[in-house]
């Protein structure tokens, strides 16, 4: 059974023929790859000094670090390994950040290392609900997984939806976020 691909034809071509690609932003946290469409990355810059929450933020999240200026906004700093359960690890100047829009927001994703980026067939990305088991297949913030052409056999890349990475309540604080640290520069503008 072939799958649609996001063109709304079957086995990853278009109505003329043409094979669809996705472009995607690769990079890994841990022993583990991920993957970004190329179309909600801004830029990806190596690390910058990270201005903290200020006193009185609460418990925003764990996983906000502060917040950097990007061209003169305000844009908070978002800790990948953190968000999706794993252990803090040490930033240096080489830590790379990756700026990419989250629905209306923003954000910069601190990950261990960019990796590449690669145009991958259509007939490569797996829906996460054809590969997963029953439940996890339709968490909102897996697009699906990837066969990338130079990933080492059997491993597949985690292909990462920029619109559902965060939920509601996370979006809230980062917005939260945001609003505190500009308010303590007001002459930078809100990352939006």
């Amino acid at each position: 059974m072939g799958h649609t691909d996001r063109s709304g034809t079957p086995g990853g071509t278009m109505a003329g023929g043409t094979p669809v690609f996705h472009h995607l932003v690769t990079f890994r946290l841990g022993s583990d790859t991920f993957a970004l469409p190329v179309e909600p990355v801004g830029q990806i810059l190596p690390m910058l000094a990270i201005t903290p929450l200020p006193e009185g933020a609460g418990t925003l999240a764990h996983s906000v670090l502060g917040a950097i200026n990007v061209r003169g906004k305000v844009v908070p700093v978002v800790d990948m390994r953190r968000h999706i359960g794993l252990e803090h690890a040490r930033l240096d100047r080489d830590t790379p950040l990756i700026v990419a829009r989250a629905g209306e927001l923003t954000v910069a994703l601190v990950v261990d290392e960019v990796t590449d980026v690669v145009a991958v067939h259509a007939a490569n990305v797996t829906p996460p609900g054809d590969a997963l088991p029953p439940g996890l297949g339709h968490a909102p913030v897996l697009a699906g997984l990837v066969r990338v052409p130079d990933a080492p056999s059997g491993r597949f890349t985690l292909l990462l939806d920029m619109q559902h990475l965060f939920a509601p309540e996370q979006r809230e604080v980062l917005a939260r976020a945001v609003e505190l640290l500009h308010a303590q520069a007001p002459d930078m503008e809100v990352g939006a």
